[in-house]
């Protein structure tokens, strides 16, 4: 079987960060009730994850490492297509 190549794509920012307790309620399942309730913050991040996952499977989900005050990098992996030669 041959190797799966990957391209990896990586956002940072400088920003203020995302707390500790939003960034685990982001994944969470039961959220989306949560979030309607405070202008749609953190639909975008959910939808993104879910749709990845969907579509390239549990290896392109998205990781999130943030500290208060410093910013935030948000990374994933998306699969290549594997080409053929006739």
């Amino acid at each position: 079987m041959p190797k799966r190549s990957y391209i990896h794509f990586s956002v940072t920012d400088n920003g203020p960060g995302i707390n500790q307790e939003k960034l685990q309620r982001l994944f969470d399942t039961n959220y989306k009730n949560d979030i309607q309730s405070q202008n749609s913050a953190g639909i975008g991040i959910k939808n993104v994850n879910e749709r990845l996952v969907s579509i390239f499977g549990n290896i392109s989900r998205l990781h999130i490492n943030t500290k208060e005050g410093e910013g935030t990098n948000v990374h994933f992996l998306m699969p290549l297509a594997e080409i053929t030669h006739a």
